[in-house]
């Protein structure tokens, strides 16, 4: 699914997803080990890897949710095979996207449909030119967002007594 705007000016005065998006995504080819791809994450506190091929163009997407064991939420560090193996063997193929002009609402409305984390940005060759993702949209709400006097309280509320027995 690619989401492109229905003309000139179909976003007019509104966001475009070139105001929100991470310019220069991180991408890498099928052939990087998922060792390297977690390694990268890391290096740039990020959790989505386009993978590209030889031209550049997109052809599928690592997650750090792809990375991890489904049913222990813990990196599948137990398993050596796994680290050492290419990242196209584990890459989600079907990758919806976006284009630069597509408004954001429309793309924040397919995301939160979707539960998806992110949408590539692709050019009409279908390469990267960045990468929508959630984080992008709550930066954008602290920006323009109305200051508060409320505080965010990590695990510091009261719990109740236990009953004895």
């Amino acid at each position: 699914m690619t989401a492109s705007s229905s003309g000139p000016g179909a976003c007019s005065g509104v966001s475009r997803v070139s105001d929100l998006m991470s310019p220069n995504p991180v991408s890498v080819t099928e052939d990087v080990l998922v060792q390297t791809v977690l390694d990268l994450m890391a290096l740039h506190h990020i959790r989505h890897i386009l993978v590209v091929d030889r031209e550049r163009r997109l052809v599928g997407l690592v997650t750090r949710g792809d990375l991890t064991h489904p049913s222990l939420g813990q990196e599948r560090s137990e398993e050596p095979a796994f680290h050492g193996a290419p990242v196209g063997h584990i890459m989600k193929r079907r990758v919806a996207s976006v284009q630069a002009g597509c408004c954001t609402g429309e793309a924040a409305r397919y995301m939160f449909r979707t539960k998806r984390g992110c949408l590539p940005v692709l050019d009409s060759e279908r390469r990267p030119v960045g990468i929508l993702t959630e984080a992008d949209f709550l930066r954008e709400f602290m920006r323009a967002g109305p200051g508060c006097s409320c505080a965010v309280h990590e695990d510091d509320w009261p719990r109740p007594a236990r009953l004895p027995g």
